[in-house]
């Protein structure tokens, strides 16, 4: 998934709007379903605990909540660029709803690999990276 815009009809406010949300306009899911914000990432990130780990050959990490134990797993997917995958299997880059407002060209998502995590990291917005879906 990519960010093609940032007029305030694509990002009122700095968040996709749903007919922009790659997961709110694809899926097959309930109602409510879309992109996490980057609030919502870091709120992940400092309510779960984590570890780097392998599941089915694939590296990825488990996040784990600190109130009920139920836990997700992200894997390693890498990034689209110029027509080839890179750093699939070492990096996992997932995209936000969220726009950075001093610089159009960039949006926020999670990174991370094995050594550690950026739940709001800021890159540009051409790059192919993950979408990962949450429900209301």
């Amino acid at each position: 998934a990519y960010f093609a815009s940032v007029s305030g009809t694509v990002c009122p406010g700095g968040v996709l709007s749903p007919i922009y949300d790659a997961i709110a306009k694809h899926s097959t899911e309930k109602t409510g379903t879309r992109m996490p914000t980057t609030a919502e990432w870091l709120e992940l990130y400092n309510n779960t605990t984590n570890e780097w780990t392998v599941i089915n050959n694939v590296n990825g990490r488990r996040f784990t909540s600190k109130t009920n134990g139920k836990s997700i797993f992200i894997p390693c997917s890498g990034y689209a660029s110029g027509g080839s995958v890179n750093d699939r299997g070492s990096n996992a880059y997932v995209w936000s709803s969220s726009l950075n407002s001093s610089s159009p060209n960039t949006a926020y998502g999670m990174y991370f690999d094995s050594s550690g995590i950026r739940p709001q990291n800021n890159n540009n917005r051409y790059n192919g990276f993950s979408v990962r879906g949450v429900s209301e």
